[in-house]
């Protein structure tokens, strides 16, 4: 691969972290950015267009069709950041029309356990006194990794960049997420390193002391708190502090959970869909504890 030309970075809130990573690790490169969302909007054309000049194309986009259009540049497909086992709490909800929910602050996250309590007519109070250790074992909050590291391992194989590569890495500098989808810096700059390895070839960049000098974006925005009991699962002290948005902190459960009734008041939120709330497990063991 040639040393010099444009590299175009569409993937998804890590972008402009990965292209500022590309800028110190390829200075005789071009740089840019386009969030892979710009390219589901666009027609084939409007796509072709934008591309023709790029020399090097790293993208998140995983639709073969546009992906072609693209053919003539060196392609690098690269993961979405996706690993709940710290954070396996954090939930989307849509209503009937397929309309996302909005939660606290008006954040796309919702706590799972906040919904099911507020669907099922638990009260706030009792629904803050089911944050706990016990609770998070029997809902399956605890102990995940295997299943998230597996879940991660096989966007990696979907594309270019080795999972190998990556994962063990992040040991190092664990926890390496903000919330389930958001991953740090640390990770951010290893993931920007093997593609910056796979534009030139050459490996001694992945030993390049850069870290400092990368800011962390992605803690502007939300920071889930690694609760009690799974954080001290995987060696990390736990807490019940949310840092919603830019400069929102919620700093215990019973706080939280009042915010976030607050916000879903007298909704129907029993007719909301939520994916990522395992309903027939909560539903087994939550009502008892939940004094239903």
């Amino acid at each position: 691969m040639k040393n010099s030309g444009v590299v175009l970075v569409s993937s998804n809130c890590m972008t402009a972290g990965i292209a500022l990573v590309l800028k110190a690790l390829l200075p005789s490169h071009e740089i840019e950015t386009a969030h892979m969302r710009a390219f589901l909007d666009m027609s084939p054309d409007e796509v072709t267009r934008r591309l023709a000049n790029v020399d090097v194309w790293v993208t998140g986009v995983t639709d073969p069709s546009i992906i072609e259009l693209g053919a003539h540049s060196h392609t690098i497909r690269i993961p979405k950041i996706i690993f709940d086992a710290y954070h396996p709490d954090i939930a989307y909800a849509r209503d009937a029309a397929g309309t996302l929910i909005k939660g606290v602050e008006k954040s796309d996250y919702h706590s799972a356990l906040v919904l099911w309590c507020h669907q099922n007519g638990v009260s706030a109070q009792q629904c803050a006194q089911l944050f706990a250790p016990e609770t998070f074992v029997r809902i399956g909050y605890v102990g995940r990794w295997a299943q998230a590291a597996s879940g991660l391992k096989a966007l990696f194989d979907a594309g270019d960049l080795a999972f190998d590569d990556f994962f063990p890495a992040m040991m190092e500098h664990s926890p390496f997420m903000h919330s389930f989808n958001h991953p740090t810096a640390a990770a951010v700059v290893r993931l920007a390193k093997l593609i910056a390895c796979k534009i030139t070839g050459d490996r001694t960049i992945l030993s390049l002391p850069i870290e400092r000098s990368i800011p962390d974006a992605l803690a502007l925005d939300t920071i889930w708190p690694i609760y009690p009991g799974i954080a001290d699962h995987y060696g990390l002290r736990g807490s019940f502090l949310w840092k919603i948005g830019a400069a929102r902190f919620y700093r215990s459960s019973a706080e939280f959970v009042a915010a976030s009734y607050a916000v879903y008041g007298d909704a129907d939120s029993a007719q909301w869909d939520v994916p990522r709330l395992d309903r027939m497990l909560f539903d087994q063991v939550l009502p008892e504890r939940a004094g239903l």
